[in-house]
Formats: C-alpha cells, structure tokens, sequence
C-alpha cells in the first residue's frame, strides 16, 4: 500500500510538471495567434508589403520565359512596365487584401462560417495598370520617328503584332492614342500577371499564373477542403491552458493528500514550480537565439521566396521573440509562487518550534502511531512511561521522618 501511494504521487508530479510546461507553450501560443490582430502587425513592420509585387513580376517573368510567352505586348522585363504595375498596386491595396483574408480565414478556424467567405477584388488595380502603360505608350509613340519604307516592308515580313513599347518607328496611319489603346487593351487581357483579378477561396489556391491564351486549368480542390481538419484543431488548442489548468490543479491537491505529511507535499510542489520555471527560462532565452538562428539557415536554404524571403524571416523572428516574452512571464511566475511556498513552510516551521510541547503523563497518551513502531514496541514504552511516572510522583512526596535507633 505505502509503495502504491509512493507511485502515485510519483506519476502525479510527473504530470503536474509536464502540464505546467505545457500551460506556458500553449498560453504563450493563444496570446500571439489568438486573432489577427498581431499577425497583421508583424507582416506590416516586416515590410513584407513592399517586396509583393517586385516578387510577383519576378514570378510571371519566370512563368513567361519558361512557357515561351511571346504574345502579349506587355512584357514584365521593361522597367516602365515594372514600373506601371508598381504604381497600380500599392503596398496598402496589399495590405488590405492579406487582412481581408486573414479575417475570414480566422473566421473559420473561430467556426463563425463554415467555409472561408471573402473576394477580393484587383480589378481596378489591374486596370490603373493598363491606364499608366497606355499613358507610357502614348508618350513613347509622341517621340518615335516615322518608319522608312525600308522599316515598313521589314514589319509587312513579320509576323510579329507591331509593338509601340519596344518599336524604333511609328507606321503611317498610327497615331500615339491608337498605339495607347492597343497596349491598354492587350494589358487588361493579359495572362502574363494576374490573370485572374478575383480572388475567392475557390481559386485562390490555383495556379494564378498560366500560359497566355490558355483557356482552362485542371480543378483543383480548394485549400479549406483540404485542411478541413483545422478549425478542429484551432478550437481544442485555444481550450487546452484551462484543461491543462484544471488537470494542475487535481495533481495538486493528489500530491497533498497522498503525501506523507501536507508539510512533505508542499515541498514536493514547490520543487516542481521552481524546476519548470527555471526550464522556462531556459527556454525562453534559446528560442530567441538557436531556435531563430535555425529557422533562418533552413529558410535561407530550403526556401524559394526570393525577395520576400528577408521580410518572412522577420515575421518569424517577431513572433519568436514575442513567444520568449510571454514564456518568460510564466517562468518569473513559477519562480514567485515557488518562492511564496518556501516562505510559508518557513512560517509553519517556526510556529511549530515556539509552541509548547505536551508531556505524557498517563499511559494512555502513548499509541504505536506516535512513535511509528509495533505494538509490541509501543506496549514497552507505555510501561516504560508508566514506571516514569510512578518515580516521579514518588519524588514529589515529603521525605519521612528518620528511624530513631534504640541502642
């Protein structure tokens, strides 16, 4: 039986360090991805924003190399292009559609909706797009010379569109709002950058950037549907510090009871806070140093993020730091309760010296599980106490008188 309540108490303060260690990961976890609120504001101080559309037109520029894209007029290698698309798609049209997405997707996980509900619409952006390109053309046509007939029959022999962005001579017969409106045109159907201008969850995971004049993709099933298990998931662990809370609490009050003494179990207990929160500690200064050092060799290494990597490196790193802020709080409060454990049993040991101890007199005072022995062992101390007390109050009568001897 002592050996059964020695395991016990055992296995309880197994699981009482194991789930305050959890508290602090999982509390930690809930108070930075809780809602989108932090995650928005890491994304916009890592500047990730401003490198979104250079790293798009990098990625068409690729698509359309490697996909031999030859018909559109726009071509994503001229700077004035890049430098159009960079003014119709502002780092704060951006920003609000990652929020826009960012919310639904938590509405989600939250099971506000049962699939991800929003739309976002780039329709204008793309159309500021071919407004500033046609304005470019229209500008660059002004200041062409004319074509000689020699220049003329080389275009008749072409069979390339004649393009005002990168000809050396206007035709006869073009003027510079006809080329303006051919480029405009050509930009607001290209397949070349954001083929689609509505992004819904439907789509948002497919392919964007396709080969020009391709007319359909393969269905592809959407993301929510695919990771259907997440808001599940996001629901058990935004309740998982209170049940690790309440499982705390009950291996508490098991090792209290089962202890030898409370004095015992509250040791015990104080032992486990102080070791996990110095753990904790531990913890909290190596995730901003290893653990951020680590993901940033396997981003740099694995990753094809090109000039967004830098600032997804820094949403990483922010999010680390702010994860060893509130882990180092438990740590501190682990710390303080452990101590004000110590203080207690420091008082309760005092009080225990300064009271007065009781003295057996009677017999019947003495029982085995004073002195923690056999009844065997307990009877011979009871008469032990016995003959005690008969000496002593032998002691306490007046001596007799002395014998006087008749000689």
């Amino acid at each position: 039986m002592l050996f059964m309540r020695r395991f016990v108490v055992y296995f309880l303060s197994s699981v009482l360090f194991v789930s305050l260690l959890a508290i602090a990961i999982t509390t930690a976890l809930n108070l930075d991805f809780h809602s989108p609120d932090k995650v928005e504001t890491w994304l916009s101080q890592s500047g990730v924003y401003t490198h979104v559309v250079p790293y798009a037109i990098q990625q068409s520029q690729k698509n359309t190399t490697d996909q031999a894209n030859t018909d559109s007029l726009v071509s994503l290698g001229d700077a004035q292009v890049q430098h159009a698309v960079q003014a119709a798609f502002s780092p704060q049209d951006i920003q609000k559609a990652v929020n826009t997405f960012l919310n639904a997707n938590y509405a989600w996980l939250e099971g506000k909706t049962a699939t991800p509900q929003f739309s976002i619409d780039l329709s204008e952006n793309k159309a500021a797009m071919a407004a500033n390109l046609a304005q470019y053309s229209k500008s660059r046509a002004a200041h062409l010379p004319s074509c000689t007939p020699a220049q003329l029959l080389e275009l008749e022999n072409t069979s390339q569109t004649y393009n005002i962005l990168n000809a050396t001579c206007i035709p006869s017969g073009v003027t510079p709002a006809t080329a303006a409106q051919v480029v405009q045109t050509d930009a607001l159907t290209t397949q070349s950058f954001l083929p689609n201008t509505s992004l819904t969850p439907t789509n948002i995971g497919q392919q964007n950037l396709i080969r020009a004049g391709a007319t359909s993709q393969a269905p592809q099933t959407p993301y929510y549907a695919s990771l259907s298990f997440l808001p599940i998931v996001y629901i058990w662990a935004t309740r998982l510090p209170w049940i690790l809370g309440g499982l705390s609490v009950a291996c508490a009050i098991g090792i209290l009871m089962l202890a030898g003494t409370r004095r015992q179990g509250l040791r015990r207990i104080t032992y486990i806070a102080a070791t996990t929160g110095a753990i904790i500690l531990v913890l909290s200064f190596v995730s901003t140093t290893i653990l951020a050092r680590s993901a940033v060799v396997h981003a740099v290494a694995h990753s094809d993020f090109g000039l967004l990597q830098q600032s997804i490196l820094n949403v990483i790193h922010t999010a680390l730091v702010s994860l060893a802020h509130t882990e180092l709080w438990f740590g501190a409060a682990y710390l303080a309760l452990s101590t004000g454990i110590i203080v207690v049993l420091l008082l309760m040991r005092g009080r225990q010296q300064h009271k007065p101890s009781s003295r057996l007199t009677s017999a019947e005072n003495v029982t085995p599980q004073a002195y923690g022995t056999s009844v065997s062992d307990a009877t011979t101390r009871r008469e032990l106490v016995t003959q005690n007390n008969n000496v002593s109050d032998q002691d306490k009568r007046p001596p007799k008188p002395p014998t006087l001897i008749q000689l």
